[in-house]
């Protein structure tokens, strides 16, 4: 059963610098100062933290994810269905293609030592927060080809490392804290097997913060 939200007074939480602020867009930015604020206005203490093994994100995925995926698929098949397939998921899949049964052990082994170094990270503190995405919904136009495949990799760039560190995370909208007209999302993250914990952390936060009003849908006769 999920615990009973905690009192947010006494609550530390971790501040990752490093690669979360990267590409951020200005109303991704102002929710995410106003959600601080509020939250140190609520006695949340915050304390900043390094996180410079997050620069291995991509490197990781594309030696972990890559070479798994093809492998569920079959090589064959991914070779022979690559053209019909979206063309940035393709993309991304490809790399495996490429990679050797050494650089693919090497990668899971760094993915062991990460996860052992997210529990050193967390003592004394009961999660981190960060932006979910550091920019606003992109229109599908703007992330549907191959060539746009490292603008199509931003929305997720905040939410790879929960499993980089195989971590538990989840996301609560703050877009209403200044008015943003598109959707903004503030990423609370726990250890692993803390899932339970993390439910009832993001529940307070939620609870707090409070909920974007939903828009009025408006329907007219022909």
């Amino acid at each position: 059963s999920i615990p009973q939200p905690p009192k947010l007074s006494g609550l530390k939480f971790g501040l990752p610098t490093s690669t979360f602020f990267e590409n951020i867009e200005p109303d991704v930015q102002a929710s995410y100062d106003k959600a601080l604020d509020l939250l140190t206005q609520a006695g949340v203490e915050f304390v900043e933290m390094q996180a410079p093994e997050l620069s291995e994100r991509a490197k990781l995925f594309r030696e972990i994810v890559a070479p798994e995926f093809i492998t569920g698929l079959g090589r064959s098949r991914f070779v022979e269905n690559q053209s019909v397939m979206d063309p940035v998921s393709a993309s991304r899949a490809a790399f495996g293609l490429d990679v050797d049964a050494v650089t693919h052990a090497e990668s899971l082994q760094r993915h062991r030592e990460l996860k052992r170094l997210a529990f050193e990270r967390f003592v004394g503190i009961d999660a981190w927060i960060s932006p979910t995405c550091v920019c606003l919904p992109m229109p599908i136009e703007e992330v549907n080809q191959a060539s746009q495949l490292q603008r199509a990799l931003i929305p997720s760039q905040n939410t790879q490392p929960a499993n980089i560190y195989g971590i538990c995370a989840v996301t609560t909208p703050i877009q209403h804290l200044v008015n943003a007209n598109l959707p903004v999302g503030l990423q609370i993250m726990c250890p692993a097997g803390e899932d339970a914990r993390l439910l009832s952390i993001g529940g307070a936060v939620a609870n707090y913060l409070g909920e974007p009003a939903l828009p009025l849908m408006h329907a007219s006769a022909s």
